[in-house]
């Protein structure tokens, strides 16, 4: 499964220091701010910055950039150019001229690449606010209504039931990987990798809910419409709902669809 964390702050070279040391590839967002950076590379050469702000939005997009150097120095050097504003690095990127190449003289030594992403697939934990309760259970479930019951901790118990491989010594020495999995894992996976996921079950409030991927992996939980008991992701919730005034207000075979919103 998927993991990205968050810091709280990336504002000077010590705390740029330990987020190379804690760093794990996966990415992770900066709090107080809509952006999110990873870095990639056998050299952490590669810094990936993007603006999620249109996160969940239908029809908007996110732009990414990907600075690359020859060493990781070269990734230092831009930071400590730009005193560790990655606002300021993403505003500068945005005046470049792609369609040329030429990248200017606020980052020599680098190569820049951009794309972008539907904000319907793009995640972030502090912008959940967004996508609103469901008020009762769904006549046909679809992957849309998945992502809303776990961004509102509308359910219990999520747990993948079983994943499978070709090595089925493997998988059964492991359980078939059974076990708790953690609720924000498992919206990233479900927004950003949204392919192949099909719903069943979820007939009535309190009953379980099937949510897989193909025909190797199975999860499932229980619905519960007026919430969870105890909240599956305290810590985030606690944020996203901090965020919210400085925030933009917010066996069935499933086709992936843009996230409902209302």
């Amino acid at each position: 499964m998927i993991s990205r964390g968050t810091i709280k702050s990336l504002a000077n070279s010590e705390e740029w220091k330990s987020f190379v040391k804690r760093n794990t590839y996966d990415g992770c967002y900066l709090e107080g701010t809509n952006i999110y950076l990873q870095l990639r590379g056998r050299d952490r050469n590669m810094l990936v910055i993007g603006d999620v702000s249109n996160a969940y939005k239908r029809g908007k997009e996110c732009v990414f950039y990907t600075l690359t150097g020859n060493e990781f120095n070269c990734i230092y050097q831009v930071m400590v150019k730009f005193n560790y504003n990655l606002e300021a690095i993403i505003t500068a990127c945005a005046t470049l001229d792609f369609a040329t190449k030429l990248n200017g003289t606020l980052f020599e030594k680098l190569s820049i690449s951009k794309h972008t992403e539907k904000g319907v697939n793009t995640y972030s934990p502090f912008l959940l606010n967004r996508l609103s309760p469901l008020k009762e259970i769904p006549k046909k479930w679809t992957l849309n209504h998945v992502i809303r019951m776990l961004a509102n901790d509308q359910f219990e118990g999520l747990c993948t039931s079983g994943k499978y491989t070709d090595d089925y010594a493997n998988d059964s020495a492991c359980d078939f990987q059974r076990g708790a999995v953690d609720r924000d894992d498992m919206l990233l996976k479900l927004v950003e990798q949204s392919r192949g996921w099909w719903i069943n079950g979820g007939e009535q409030d309190g009953v379980e809910l099937g949510i897989n991927c193909h025909s190797f992996d199975y999860k499932k939980c229980i619905v519960r419409l007026a919430g969870a008991a105890t909240p599956q992701n305290t810590e985030l919730a606690d944020k996203s709902q901090a965020m919210r005034s400085s925030s933009p207000p917010p066996g069935q075979q499933v086709k992936p669809a843009g996230i409902l919103l209302h």
